[in-house]
C-alpha cells in the first residue's frame, strides 16, 4: 500500500477534515439507521478519531485507508476496534486507546516508536593488554 508523503501538520489537518465529515454524515443519517450504514458511519468516526490521536502524538505509520495502520513495520493496529498484533504473529491483543497501545509496545520494544531523547554516551575503550 502506497501512502503519499506529507508533513505531520498537513496529515493532522486532513484527518481533522475527514473526521468532521464523518461526524456530519453520522449525525445526518442517524446512529440507528441500518439501511444507510449507521454502523459503518460510526466506525468511520472511530477510525478518524484514533488516527488523529496517533498523528497528534507524532507517531508515523503506514496505511490507514483500510482501517488498519502499521507502526514501525512491526505492529498492526485496527483503528475501529483498538485490536493489535505483531507482524507475522496470529495472536491479537486489545487496547483501550492509542496511548495505552503505544505504552505497551514501547515497553516491549524500547525506542522503536518514541525517539530516544537522551544524549548518546561516549564509548569507553579499555586499553588493557590482557585481551
Amino acid at each position: 500500500m502506497h501512502m503519499k508523503t506529507f508533513d505531520m501538520d498537513t496529515q493532522i489537518q486532513e484527518t481533522e477534515e475527514k473526521l468532521a465529515k464523518a461526524r456530519r454524515l453520522y449525525v445526518e443519517w442517524g446512529a440507528n439507521d441500518k439501511m444507510y450504514g449507521g454502523d459503518r458511519l460510526e466506525k468511520n468516526v472511530k477510525r478518524h478519531t484514533k488516527m488523529l490521536e496517533f498523528l497528534k502524538m507524532g507517531v508515523k505509520f503506514k496505511g490507514g485507508s483500510g482501517g488498519q495502520i502499521t507502526i514501525a513495520d512491526k505492529f498492526h493496529y485496527v483503528l475501529a476496534t483498538g485490536n493489535w498484533r505483531i507482524k507475522g504473529k496470529a495472536t491479537w491483543y486489545r487496547s483501550t486507546n492509542p496511548k495505552q497501545f503505544l505504552n505497551k509496545i514501547q515497553a516491549m520494544t524500547p525506542m522503536v516508536i518514541m525517539p530516544f531523547k537522551s544524549k548518546p554516551r561516549p564509548v569507553v575503550i579499555d586499553n588493557n593488554e590482557d585481551f
